[in-house]
């Protein structure tokens, strides 16, 4: 798993009930669990597959709650508010600066997003930037290899 952030439980638990009051909704309950016990750090695996166009990432770090300002999910979101969906939140960036993105705007799920921010994937365009990693955050960490 990822290396520990040093944050208090109580910490982490309050962090993680303001990002859903500042986003409206629950987090999933694998990435709940997820920072609660890890709380961000970069994962001993790292590489990834985007699966539609075929290309190889890198996690660069997977943010946490109530950890140093570079890596913290509610300072993030509030940076990339205007950039991003609703209900969408900043988890963590690849090695070239582009955002990984959990979508909660739905019932259905909270898939995992790369959003190439610096549109230098083969694929990306002015209208399509942002690909689908994984349905769920346990299978994102899943295939980190």
């Amino acid at each position: 798993m990822a290396q520990k952030r040093k944050a208090s439980p109580d910490t982490v638990d309050a962090g993680v009930e303001r990002l859903e009051t500042l986003v409206g909704r629950h987090l999933p309950g694998d990435y709940r669990a997820y920072l609660q016990k890890v709380n961000g750090g970069k994962p001993p695996s790292t590489g990834f597959v985007i699966p539609k166009i075929n290309v190889e990432a890198t996690v660069g770090v997977l943010y946490g709650i109530g950890v140093q300002p570079g890596m913290d999910i509610i300072i993030w979101l509030k940076e990339l508010e205007r950039d991003i969906p609703d209900r969408w939140i900043p988890i963590g960036r690849d090695l070239g600066g582009n955002v990984l993105l959990m979508d909660l705007s739905t019932d259905s799920g909270a898939p995992v997003l790369l959003w190439d921010r610096n549109r230098e994937l083969p694929k990306t365009t002015n209208k399509v930037n942002t690909y689908l990693v994984a349905d769920t955050f346990s299978q994102f960490l899943e295939m980190l290899q």
